[in-house]
């Protein structure tokens, strides 16, 4: 059964869309929705119904114990292991043929298999490295 779209809901969905390759604490979606109709506990009530319908992945960030919240809901996410920058916070999509790969070498390894929405590699970008 499809949920109704609220108004909060929206303005989250909205800002994740604008925003596809960044994370957000549920601080953060608050302040940059900037206004009163918007609660920490709506944040986090409408980030649990994302989460739930696969629209948003949850992660923490090295050296963090927040939660930050991630927009999955695109086509450029679906089959593609997410990179994700330790300094800049900015996440990538490894390219399909190297995620399949990497897939591919997983399965032979004990026959693992991978969460491939739920997954992430830590490291860090060309840009960061270069600074």
């Amino acid at each position: 059964m499809a949920k109704y779209m609220t108004g909060q809901r929206k303005q989250m969905q909205d800002l994740f869309v604008k925003h596809p390759h960044e994370m957000f604490s549920a601080k953060e979606i608050e302040e940059l929705i900037g206004n009163e109709s918007v609660s920490i506990s709506a944040v986090y009530r409408n980030l649990s119904e994302l989460e739930d319908s696969g629209l948003v992945r949850r992660c923490s960030k090295n050296g963090s114990r927040e939660a930050f919240y991630q927009y999955t809901g695109t086509e450029a996410c679906k089959g593609h292991i997410h990179l994700t920058c330790k300094k800049c916070g900015k996440t990538f999509h490894m390219e399909l043929e190297d995620t399949n790969a990497l897939i591919h070498s997983a399965l032979k390894y004990r026959d693992f298999s991978v969460d491939i929405a739920e997954t992430v590699l830590f490291g860090t970008c060309g840009a960061c490295k270069n600074i």
